[in-house]
């Protein structure tokens, strides 16, 4: 098998959307409300990059990359297909959109993970992310709580 990673199309809506609306229903540490995802309604203006990664051209994940400033991003919708899982295609995400922010002079990468993402987490410290700070928060036109651990790295 194959897998390419390649900047989002609007063609790829239908499986970014369909992948996302899966994520956020099986895994607990997601917001559950569709309308508090309005981001992927406009891709090209949210987010600096989004990255898809498809292998044998269908979408297997997904991660995107938000402007902060003009030398800090956040990285956010990392999401792998439960079927895809386990082939590294996570880390091949990260590693991407890392290159892609270096590449848009980006130093430093932020971004936040769920309590319940266990897995999630260990990839990002695996990725050489650092915790800032673990806090509640609340997210979401519903006032959904998650224990969320906010990372850095500088890259």
């Amino acid at each position: 098998m194959s897998f390419a990673i390649t900047e989002y199309a609007e063609d790829d809506y239908d499986e970014v959307w369909a992948l996302h609306l899966r994520t956020i229903s099986e895994n607990y540490g997601f917001v559950k409300n569709v309308s508090f995802h309005t981001d992927f309604q406009n891709i090209h203006n949210i987010y600096a990059s989004f990255l898809v990664l498809k292998e044998d051209d269908k979408l297997a994940g997904m991660v995107a990359l938000k402007k902060l400033s003009n030398t800090e991003g956040e990285i956010k919708r990392l999401q792998v297909n439960p079927a895809f899982q386990g082939k590294g295609y996570g880390k091949a995400l990260m590693k991407a959109i890392t290159e892609k922010a270096k590449a848009l002079g980006f130093n430093k990468l932020y971004l936040d993970v769920s309590a319940p993402q266990q897995t999630a987490r260990d990839l990002y410290l695996a990725c050489g992310f650092k915790i800032i700070k673990t806090e509640k928060c609340i997210y979401g036109p519903d006032n959904e709580e998650f224990l969320s651990t906010f990372m850095e790295k500088t890259i």
